[in-house]
């Protein structure tokens, strides 16, 4: 049996207070904190929301210049950037 795949919210109001808040998500057993927080910011948030995040995560301590678990998130949101970039040009072609 197949499951309706959820919606996809477009738009969807990002407050301060709410972006702030994934700074307290507790991650599953065995999860580096920090990353389940940075990578639960990325999946549910806009470009712009996810950068006030990262300031935000920045400000509370958090080294992102160490590689280890955040590699495979900067590295998806690089091919991210990269493919809307590409199509953004493409637009103004």
């Amino acid at each position: 049996m197949q499951r309706k795949e959820k919606q996809k919210v477009i738009d969807e109001v990002w407050t301060p207070e709410r972006v702030r808040s994934f700074l307290e998500l507790a991650p599953p057993a065995n999860r580096n904190a920090d990353f389940h927080r940075l990578l639960r910011a990325y999946q549910s948030m806009r470009a712009e929301d996810f950068a006030d995040f990262v300031t935000m995560f920045v400000a509370a301590g958090v080294d992102l210049s160490e590689p280890g678990p955040y590699q495979t998130v900067f590295a998806r949101m690089n091919a991210i950037m990269d493919e809307m970039e590409r199509l953004d040009g493409a637009a103004r072609s």
